[in-house]
């Protein structure tokens, strides 16, 4: 495992002496990444957790995938696949989605969706899923707002999610608050969580 993550860093940073867009990232405040995306269509991505209690639960998880532009709409294809260190459990899935924003005169809305067939060693098979807002402000800043039950860390949860983007240049941060869509889910709770990326 360590053979292979460390032969796709150095491809990752052979790769980038092409000329490409080159982004890193935080996510959901516990995961950081690195994506190369190729004349704006081809991309990778490596992204590793930061937060956890031992050096063998943390976890790694390598994407590929495809984004194509068709009359306005936005769409990508990113296969994935991911392990702890210790091999406590792997997985593996995709995120199939679509982005776009309504032409002139309501250009101030987007809708996008996401499906999100995925395995777990432990969980086995699950179809998770993402629909959503977006409201524009102006250039540089946005309010976003969906429904999810695509998993933040590994479990599927059932969540509303609230967060406002702001871009200046090639920086993006959105702080976002999500919480429970299910009362009864007890294993869920209020959370404020920041996303960022910066393009090279």
């Amino acid at each position: 495992m360590k053979r292979l993550i460390l032969a796709l860093t150095l491809i990752f940073m052979c790769a980038t002496t092409i000329k490409a867009q080159v982004e890193v990232g935080l996510r959901n405040n516990r995961y950081v990444h690195a994506g190369y995306l190729y004349r704006g269509h081809w991309g990778v991505e490596v992204e590793h957790s930061l937060y956890s209690e031992t050096i063998g639960y943390q976890y790694v998880r390598i994407a590929g995938g495809y984004l194509a532009k068709v009359s306005g709409v936005y769409f990508y294809v990113a296969p994935f696949w991911g392990t702890t260190w210790n091999g406590f459990f792997w997985n593996s899935g995709a995120f199939l989605g679509a982005r776009y924003r309504l032409p002139d005169g309501i250009r101030w809305l987007g809708v996008n969706a996401m499906v999100n067939p995925r395995y777990d060693s432990g969980i086995h098979y699950d179809t998770c899923w993402r629909v959503g807002l977006d409201f524009f402000i102006n250039s540089e800043i946005s309010v976003e707002a969906d429904y999810t039950t695509v998993p933040e860390y590994r479990v599927s949860e059932k969540l509303w999610r609230l967060g406002v983007r702001f871009t200046s240049g090639r920086l993006s941060v959105t702080p976002r608050v999500t919480m429970p869509a299910d009362g009864r889910d007890r294993n869920t709770h209020l959370q404020t969580l920041v996303d960022f990326s910066y393009q090279f």
